[in-house]
């Protein structure tokens, strides 16, 4: 899933948007794919920092006032915590195009679902 933690418009609007993941080839994926055609289309920067999640590092960052973080991807556990714990901004859906665009089971008020994945078992 992917949410945004709390950060005043104004702030978000005046400098580059910072994208949070978790790294590695996975990441550096997302940048050729997602955060440099984001980058041009927007005319700015968009900076990509990597993290190893933890509910914990998210209010510890939100209750030191450094909220630099403008999108996380993060745990779905993390997204309903860090929702109803208020840390995340709510998504306008219709600066989006409307929740119609979007997987319904994938909608959330505070993020949305970016990765899809399955464990698979096998018995011989």
């Amino acid at each position: 899933m992917l949410g945004g933690l709390a950060l005043a418009a104004g702030s978000a609007q005046a400098r580059d948007l910072t994208v949070v993941s978790w790294g590695g080839s996975y990441q550096d994926g997302q940048r050729e794919i997602y955060f440099k055609p984001f980058a041009k289309e927007l005319g700015k920067p968009v900076l990509d920092e990597s993290w190893d999640g933890g509910y914990g590092v998210l209010q510890a960052k939100v209750k030191a006032g450094e909220t630099n973080w403008d999108v996380v991807q993060v745990e779905a556990e993390e997204l309903e915590l860090g929702c109803a714990d208020g840390i995340y901004e709510t998504i306008d859906w219709e600066k989006l195009g409307g929740k119609d665009k979007f997987i319904p089971a994938a909608v959330h008020d505070c993020g949305v679902g970016a990765i899809v994945w399955s464990t698979v078992a096998l018995l011989r």
